[in-house]
């Protein structure tokens, strides 16, 4: 790790009582509720001392800050933060934790009670996060959350609630940092804070100043080099809406260098992923995307994961955008962003597909058929492909529309397809990442990239890349191109079995996603993303 000093400058305070922190549901960690906070407040008034309760608590206490007094802070949990707290409207928040005297954990708090003037935390949540950063070694210190407009620093409440946490928490102090979001052309603002111990229940509050600790990068990427440019891949961005499936997609294609990866799914490992993801027992119970980010730190820990536990269609659609187009702080712009629909709902993946098609950005779209008899990978790419996605599925559209089942899912399917279904995805969103685009200064293009677009090229014209994965695929998911292809291959000593046939997908006149003009730069912008409304 490397380190650089950055201090982050306090916003100018308002009216303490607008923005406020408090607790609520549950359990054995962090017991907070509104009663509570109402009761501490109370005893403001009373003047009640209660510090000599708290400071008894614990005996030896974990220090936040390091020996020049400065806080220690990841550029990963920098970006985290921003990309989440920062991008949204007021009042949204997560925990920290700390490992080794620095702030290396967050965890956005996808479930918390919001509101216009308080940011209420999901008390279970927090607790299992507790549990989870002292199984690995780490200690929970504090929560961040946002303020509206200008006040940016802890309001009263805030430092009411803090007072109760620091009898439970094991640093010597909270860390309570303000986000002031994006709004208005201005970027989302971090100010630092930490609590400690106050008169009458309420903590002293004291500003400050962060160490800004860097990643070593390590030169993992010498045995791809040829085949990816890892320079560029550490500056691409996949948003990837599904982290169960195609969690090992993922992984891979961080092992050979991609650098900026958004997760987007709302659900948490379960018993029965075990048999078809590439998940642990000692994950159960943990969201998906928290477990899915974990592992690829582990495979690179310079890797960008900004991990959303939520279904994309509830995510506000400014902070899609921005997680799509705008820089993260530390991580920088994209040279290259690619939304992946690796979900086994339609409905999401088609608010992705829209997505994409609204922001001109590739996408990559994969499923397995019925029973894993056969699957498919679908390529959009504005300027390089003419047809979309449900150009090419409107059938599958009209059925489930019209009150059908969705059977493009994984539900019955063989392990070992999805990973051969994952290893194509891979293949097509690497070239779609590395892909060189009319306009670019071809001094500035590496052979990896010049490569890649070869391959690239007939992806597109045919961008439709449908897999038998069954011989008799035709009865069981009812795809019969590889057969029809196939017809006058009658040899006795041939046998035909897991091939990929790569068709065309024309646009579709009227089509409701992209117009079926074949022009996918021009398709208007979207009202609204949801092609399939869900209750």
């Amino acid at each position: 790790m490397t380190d650089q000093v950055q201090e982050r400058p306090l916003a100018a305070a308002g009216a303490e009582m607008t923005g406020c922190l408090t607790g609520s549901r549950s359990t054995d960690f962090i017991v907070g509720t509104a009663s509570r906070v109402r009761s501490a407040v109370e005893s403001v008034a009373r003047g009640r001392d209660r510090i000599s309760r708290l400071q008894a608590t614990h005996s030896v206490r974990i220090p936040t800050r390091d020996s020049q007094g400065m806080l220690r802070i990841t550029t990963s949990v920098l970006d985290q933060i921003t990309a989440t707290i920062g991008f949204q409207a007021a009042e949204t928040g997560g925990f920290l934790g700390l490992t080794d005297g620095q702030i290396d954990h967050f965890r956005f708090d996808a479930t918390a009670l919001n509101s216009g003037a308080t940011y209420e935390p999901d008390i279970a949540a927090a607790n299992d996060e507790r549990r989870f950063l002292a199984a690995n070694g780490s200690t929970f210190a504090g929560f961040v959350h946002s303020h509206p407009g200008s006040l940016g620093r802890p309001s009263f409440l805030d430092r009411v609630y803090a007072q109760q946490l620091l009898a439970k928490v094991k640093c010597d102090e909270l860390v309570l940092p303000i986000v002031l979001p994006a709004r208005d052309g201005w970027p989302a603002r971090i100010n630092f804070f930490v609590a400690r111990p106050g008169l009458g229940g309420v903590a002293d509050i004291e500003a400050v100043r962060v160490k800004v600790v860097w990643p070593s990068p390590l030169d993992q990427f010498g045995r791809v080099r040829g085949a990816y440019d890892a320079e560029w891949l550490r500056h691409s961005r996949v948003i990837a809406v599904g982290a169960g499936g195609a969690r090992d997609a993922l992984e891979n294609l961080v092992r050979v260098g991609l650098g900026q990866v958004v997760l987007i799914d709302p659900d948490v490992v379960e018993v029965e992923n075990l048999a078809t993801q590439g998940v642990f027992s000692s994950e159960l119970g943990r969201p998906k995307v928290l477990a899915c980010a974990d592992a690829l730190r582990r495979i690179n820990p310079a890797v960008t994961v900004i991990p959303i536990q939520k279904r994309v269609q509830d995510l506000p659609r400014d902070q899609l955008a921005r997680l799509i187009t705008e820089p993260f702080p530390h991580a920088g712009a994209p040279v290259r962003v690619l939304i992946g629909g690796w979900t086994d709902s339609i409905p999401a993946d088609a608010y992705a597909h829209r997505a994409a098609l609204d922001l001109k950005v590739p996408f990559v779209q994969a499923a397995l058929h019925r029973g894993g008899a056969s699957g498919e990978i679908i390529l959009v790419y504005p300027g390089l492909t003419q047809g979309c996605v449900r150009c090419g599925t409107a059938k599958r559209y009209e059925h489930y529309l019209g009150g059908g089942e969705n059977d493009a899912t994984s539900t019955g399917a063989p392990y070992w397809t999805t990973p051969r279904l994952n290893a194509l995805k891979v293949c097509v969103t690497l070239a779609a990442l590395h892909a060189v685009v009319p306009g670019e200064k071809e001094q500035h293009v590496s052979e990896e990239r010049v490569a890649q677009t070869a391959l690239l090229k007939p992806m597109a014209e045919r961008q439709l890349a449908m897999l038998r994965l069954n011989p008799n695929a035709s009865q069981i998911s009812g795809v019969t191109a590889h057969e029809r292809l196939l017809a006058g291959c009658d040899d006795p000593g041939a046998f035909f079995f897991d091939e990929t046939v790569w068709r065309t997908i024309e646009p579709r006149e009227g089509c409701p996603d992209c117009g079926g003009t074949g022009d996918l730069l021009s398709t208007p912008p979207f009202t609204d993303l949801d092609a399939i409304p869900v209750s």
